[in-house]
């Protein structure tokens, strides 16, 4: 099988400056009691890039993986590919399903998975060698069910160099809230450190990717136990499992939010191990289409869940300050974390409906037929009004980003407003950087 070409034009990924140190932390790790490592990659078209995601799975420093190539109904080469490599490294097992999306293909490498990690790249990215050795050891050390990597870009554009993930510089309010400082090392989170950093997109964001998970957290989903508690006991049913909602897009809005909340201590690295490859076929770069409005409903799903665990959590901060055999290493909490998860779950509900009102804006009414266009001008008017109705849960939210009171400052304006700013703003942020002239020193003769 002939080496196909990846979508990044740059032909090396530079090694970060800490790859020595990662490698002698993995080498340190004795091989006889290393846990077998799950790796779920979904396959779907992507014959031209499934060997460069793959071979950098196999080039990984932990070597116990089993790698599971979930092939769900590719019509190209992928599936034959697929086994191809299974061939090549019994570590790989390849299954074959009629396409069920995302979702489907990651639950049914869930199902299979023997593992006592999990951790999902997508196919058409890559990764740092010592990926999975990295965040198994910050579990391991730190005694954590789950760990997270920054991420780098990589852009297929030859002007285009690697770029760091986002680090956003949040309001001074975001930092005295969270109990670490941002981009400031690796840190052990606690649940609503993690769930503050993940919803204001501090550092990392809501992807299944870029994460190691305990198998054990996907066992029970807090929001399907009573009362919202995670792990309670019932002999009504049995407790239901974490999985990703199939049939719908923006998967991981309605999934890693659980799995944060099961986890109790989440473990974030600064160090830059996961390969994002921008992929114009891919669903983030994709035009609008009404199925997007998964994003809507998977947000409200999400932030109705929170809301009940912050009610839950209040209950019992309230339990313990009442008790006088309180434990004197209970965890440092805000004065009310329902407030601050009540101002997280209204920025996120508006996030969701500014994220799908500028796909929205690019699109012309005009231009659709008579039936689709009745119905996107009625989810468009829909939107704006919810927005509008809602502007004091951006405008007064102190977890709002800049971004988002200009954008809703615009929108108040005029939704022809709105698309102007939006426009020049997307224009400003993809305009390439002129070089700087060099200048050349003239030598003695």
């Amino acid at each position: 099988m002939s080496t196909p070409k990846p979508r990044s034009t740059t032909s090396t990924i530079a090694p970060s400056p800490l790859n020595s140190a990662v490698a002698r932390e993995s080498s340190s790790i004795n091989p006889s009691r290393q846990p077998l490592i799950s790796v779920i990659i979904p396959v779907y078209n992507v014959a031209k890039l499934l060997e460069c995601c793959v071979n950098s799975v196999l080039a990984q420093t932990y070597q116990n993986l089993e790698i599971i190539l979930v092939d769900d109904g590719s019509t190209d080469m992928s599936g034959k590919f697929c086994d191809v490599f299974a061939k090549k490294d019994p570590r790989i097992k390849v299954i074959h399903q009629e396409n069920r999306g995302l979702s489907g293909a990651r639950n049914a490498g869930l199902d299979l998975a023997a593992g006592e990690f999990v951790t999902f790249i997508d196919s058409d990215d890559s990764v740092d060698p010592n990926l999975i050795a990295r965040l198994y050891s910050l579990c391991r050390n730190n005694r954590a069910k789950m760990s997270i990597c920054a991420f780098r870009e990589v852009f297929p554009q030859p002007s285009e160099v690697l770029k760091q993930s986002p680090q956003l510089s949040p309001s001074p309010i975001i930092s005295q809230t969270l109990n670490f400082a941002p981009s400031d090392g690796t840190q052990a989170l606690d649940t609503l450190d993690a769930l503050t950093a993940m919803l204001c997109e501090v550092d990392f964001s809501m992807s299944a990717w870029g994460k190691l998970y305990a198998r054990e957290l996907f066992d029970t989903d807090p929001s399907a136990c009573p009362n919202g508690q995670e792990g309670a006991k019932t002999t009504v049913q049995p407790s239901t499992p974490i999985r990703f909602p199939e049939g719908m897009l923006h998967e991981d809005v309605g999934t890693t939010y659980k799995l944060i909340i099961n986890a109790k201590k989440i473990i974030f690295t600064p160090k830059q191990l996961y390969n994002y490859h921008q992929n114009p076929g891919s669903i983030t770069q994709q035009s609008f289409s009404m199925k997007k409005l998964d994003l809507i409903v998977l947000t409200e799903q999400m932030c109705d869940d929170l809301c009940n665990w912050g009610a839950e959590l209040v209950k019992q901060i309230q339990i313990a300050q009442s008790s006088s055999t309180q434990a004197p290493s209970s965890p440092k909490l805000p004065p009310n974390p329902a407030i601050q998860i009540k101002n997280l779950t209204k920025k996120r509900r508006a996030h969701a409906r500014f994220s799908i009102l500028r796909q929205m804006i690019l699109i012309d009414p005009k231009a659709l037929p008579a039936d689709e266009r009745q119905q996107f001008l009625e989810t468009r008017r829909e939107i704006v009004k919810y927005l509008r109705k809602h502007k004091n849960d951006v405008l007064k939210n102190p977890l709002a980003s800049r971004r988002d009171r200009l954008a809703m400052l615009s929108l108040l304006a005029g939704l022809s407003v709105f698309r102007r700013a939006w426009l020049t703003y997307q224009n400003h942020k993809t305009k390439p950087k002129k070089p700087k002239a060099q200048t050349l020193k003239r030598t003695k003769s």
